[in-house]
């Protein structure tokens, strides 16, 4: 299994088990492809802190401690046609770290259609 993955939660990326420490942050930053206008929802769970940018614009932030529950955080995002990037800023205190995200149609049903790249599209 891949470090910060956990088998009994395979949607949470567990920043304790891949980073370590207290008192920390990490940034995730992800590209998708859109073939328009569109709008979408954008569904966060954190543990501790989050924020998120969509192409430079805050859309969310959030501060919680306890567990990552997914959709807990929720934005209205506008995705424009090419690609969109995503920023995240997950803060750590103590204990628990971690995040999940996932994009979505507005009414929160599956989004198909969207190409994902991790690295800077050319």
């Amino acid at each position: 299994m891949p470090a910060g993955l956990r088998k009994d939660r395979p949607w949470q990326l567990d920043l304790g088990k891949l980073l370590g420490g207290e008192n920390r942050v990490a940034y995730a930053r992800t590209y998708f492809h859109s073939d328009r206008w569109q709008a979408a929802l954008l569904e966060l769970g954190c543990d501790d802190g989050i924020k998120a940018w969509l192409n430079g614009q805050l859309v969310a932030s959030a501060n919680r401690g306890g567990d990552v529950i997914p959709g807990t955080i929720k934005a209205n995002l506008n995705l424009q046609p090419g690609w969109n990037c995503l920023l995240l800023k997950i803060t750590q205190w103590t204990s628990g770290w971690g995040f999940c995200a996932r994009v979505a149609k507005p009414d929160g049903s599956q989004f198909t259609g969207l190409r994902v790249n991790p690295h800077p599209p050319k």
